[in-house]
């Protein structure tokens, strides 16, 4: 009887253990779900508003909307949006709030359909003007929420449309905005489900209680259920149980064994778990070739570091790296090479910079680096430059690299993310146009020569368009008696109206930067062709870029203007 007792009290010690353990499992693995796809929907909001201000922040935008040009819009603001980064609808807002420009589902239609879900962005529209009317706009000129667009859960967010520079200096008093938004549907949730490796996502408006699926309620900022993220419930600690439960009949002279082994187990699993949790944060911030911080981990270092400037005073560095010739091995080695050649020179970068230095792979050949030791950015860049140089080995092929960098030292707490980013690019580009293997430092300089070159771009553009300004030199060529004019040599000019004569050697390379080279080419051929048929000479010659050159039909075009 007493040994019976005995028994019976040991199994029920089991079956308790066995099952504590496992709910136990469960509702970690559970709660580790929630909290990965409550993080997910957060960054799907951050991200909404990273894509709008990768647009939103643009002089030309600013004139475009204020002039009513509908055309410009969709090409440069509804089209990007949609093809860049997928999103379903845009709408651009004038200073009053009013609709001026919709596009939904890759179609433009009337502004009025902005009304249909008005009710749902407005509460947004007014805590962003908020923010930008008590002066918010240096660090929050833009929000984002999930809501209700038609019948389906969506991501909305909303930008104010800002000139670049100096963000004290931008004119955000009414400025025009970007609404936008992004379904919830099921190309979003398979994307996150792969990322944090969660099982068979879906949306549901409500929570349909079903013990094989778990739920995160969705609440808009201001409360309103929109509805539930549902998946399949993973039960880690059950599946053991019922891979355990047959030893549970066994003898009672086994249950003592019985029940370390379980509690072995049950560790193991909880251990599992927590590597899991631990395997896909790892993955939401590194990239996976180099084991380096991805370009989310890049962004919440840059603000954290804003942060932590605006609190302490201490500046920082930037510097943003390019690969030069990465392409060319790519191209001849082969793709694995490649990934090899960025596994390598990531290790190099590693073993140069400081050990409070943040190294992130931005994409294919791109990297940055911020670090807070600001006065040394100069020598970093150097020693980064040096190691690159050196020669590499793919697989028993030799290979030479170069990197070019751009360099910002940010000693202002007025600056933002984003206009340390364009600064960065303004840098690394000037790097790349003095010869490649380069380090660049931002100055003012440089944002000045910038500017001047987008507005000597502008100018060029409706030059070509007009006619006006453009005309050609004719360099004659003399036989060998030197009297007879044999031919003559086409040489450009461009008299501006405001500037004077610019020279060819100004804007050619803008020409050829922008993509305008080959319609200024054309033009070129054109008027030499109707030269040549004025006047009496046996031919005319005219220099054509290497860009033209490349260009599809270009010979086929050529003969046309000929013939």
């Amino acid at each position: 009887m007493l040994m019976g007792a005995v028994f019976l009290a040991s199994l029920a010690m089991l079956v308790f253990y066995v099952l504590s353990g496992a709910s136990t499992v469960d509702a970690s693995s559970l709660q580790r779900d929630r909290s990965l796809l409550a993080q997910a929907v957060s960054e799907a909001k951050r991200e909404m508003n990273r894509d709008q201000q990768t647009i939103a922040v643009n002089d030309e935008a600013v004139t475009r909307i204020r002039d009513g040009d509908l055309t410009w819009i969709e090409a440069h603001i509804s089209s990007r949006m949609r093809q860049l980064f997928g999103h379903d609808r845009t709408y651009v807002l004038g200073s009053d709030d009013q609709p001026i420009y919709a596009m939904e589902n890759g179609e433009t239609v009337a502004a009025v359909r902005f009304d249909e879900i008005a009710g749902t962005v407005g509460p947004l529209v007014r805590r962003l003007r908020a923010q930008m009317d008590i002066g918010r706009y240096r660090t929050s000129n833009a929000v984002a929420d999930i809501g209700t667009v038609g019948t389906l859960p969506a991501i909305i967010g909303v930008s104010a449309i800002l000139r670049s520079g100096d963000p004290t200096e931008r004119e955000t008093d009414r400025a025009p905005l970007i609404v936008s938004t992004r379904s919830i549907d099921t190309k979003l949730l398979d994307g996150i489900g792969m990322e944090y490796m969660i099982p068979n996502i879906a949306f549901s408006p409500s929570d349909d209680h079903s013990p094989a699926r778990a739920s995160l309620e969705l609440r808009t900022s201001r409360g309103k259920q929109i509805g539930f993220i549902t998946w399949e419930q993973r039960r880690p600690g059950r599946r053991l149980m019922n891979e355990t439960a047959p030893v549970m009949g066994g003898v009672f002279v086994l249950i003592v064994l019985l029940i370390a082994v379980l509690s072995e187990r049950l560790r193991r699993s909880g251990s599992r778990l927590e590597a899991s949790e631990s395997h896909a944060n790892h993955i939401a911030f590194h990239d996976s070739l180099t084991g380096l911080a991805n370009r989310s981990q890049f962004h919440t270092s840059l603000n954290a570091m804003l942060d932590a400037w605006q609190a302490d005073g201490r500046g920082f560095g930037l510097l943003c790296l390019d690969l030069d010739r990465f392409k060319e091995i790519n191209d001849t080695l082969g793709h694995p090479a490649g990934d090899d050649l960025i596994r390598q020179v990531a290790r190099r970068f590693q073993s140069v910079i400081g050990p409070r230095d943040l190294l992130a792979r931005l994409s294919g050949d791109e990297f940055a680096i911020l670090t807070p030791e600001i006065s040394t950015i100069d020598a970093l860049a150097s020693r980064l430059i040096a190691v690159t140089n050196e020669r590499f080995d793919l697989g028993g092929s030799p290979a030479w690299i170069s990197v070019s960098i751009g360099g910002v030292p940010i000693a202002d707490p007025a600056l933002t993310g984003t206009e340390i980013l364009r600064r960065a690019d303004l840098a690394l580009y000037q790097a790349k146009a003095m010869g490649r293997a380069r380090s660049f430092i931002f100055d003012a300089t440089l944002d000045a020569l910038a500017r001047e070159k987008r507005l000597l771009e502008v100018d060029l553009r409706e030059a070509l368009e007009t006619g006006q300004g453009l005309s050609l030199a004719y360099q004659p060529l003399f036989g060998a008696d030197l009297a007879t004019i044999v031919g003559a040599e086409a040489l450009i000019r461009w008299r501006h109206a405001e500037r004077g004569n610019v020279s060819p050697a100004d804007f050619i390379p803008i020409a050829e930067e922008r993509g305008l080279v080959a319609a200024l080419g054309e033009w070129v051929i054109r008027e030499a062709c109707r030269t040549l048929h004025e006047i009496d000479i046996p031919w005319i010659a005219v220099n054509v870029s290497p860009i033209q050159l490349k260009t599809a039909g270009f010979a086929a075009k050529a003969m046309a203007i000929l013939e």
